[in-house]
């Protein structure tokens, strides 16, 4: 909490442990859905990503979401919620567990 987007600077970093092999992880931006960043796992279905929150990301509750799929197929997310006031400062954050079982963890820097 207490950064500021507005420099384009902000990032999102998450994990993903278990999914597919050689399989996207995708960090989504969402009121508009918009990509922003993307790894793949290795043989392992394991991978590290890295999101940019886009400077101009208007006040308001947003969420990002890793998004991936399991080793059967299916697909997992994982997504926190967070506010940004007028001046572009993250005033909240709120974390949810993934569904179904392999997990990735959206954590929020600056």
């Amino acid at each position: 909490m207490g950064d500021n987007v507005r420099a384009g600077t902000s990032t999102v970093t998450g994990s993903g442990r278990g999914l597919a092999a050689f399989a996207d992880l995708l960090v989504v931006l969402r009121s508009n859905p918009e990509v922003i960043g993307a790894a793949v796992t290795d043989a392992s279905g394991d991978t590290d990503v890295v999101g940019t929150i886009p400077g101009d990301t208007p006040a308001g509750r947003h969420s990002v979401t890793l998004e991936s799929v399991n080793p059967e197929g299916l697909v997992v997310t994982a997504t926190a919620y967070f506010w940004l006031d007028a001046n572009g400062t993250v005033t909240a954050v709120t974390p949810q567990g993934p569904t179904p079982a392999p997990h990735a963890t959206p954590r929020f820097t600056g």
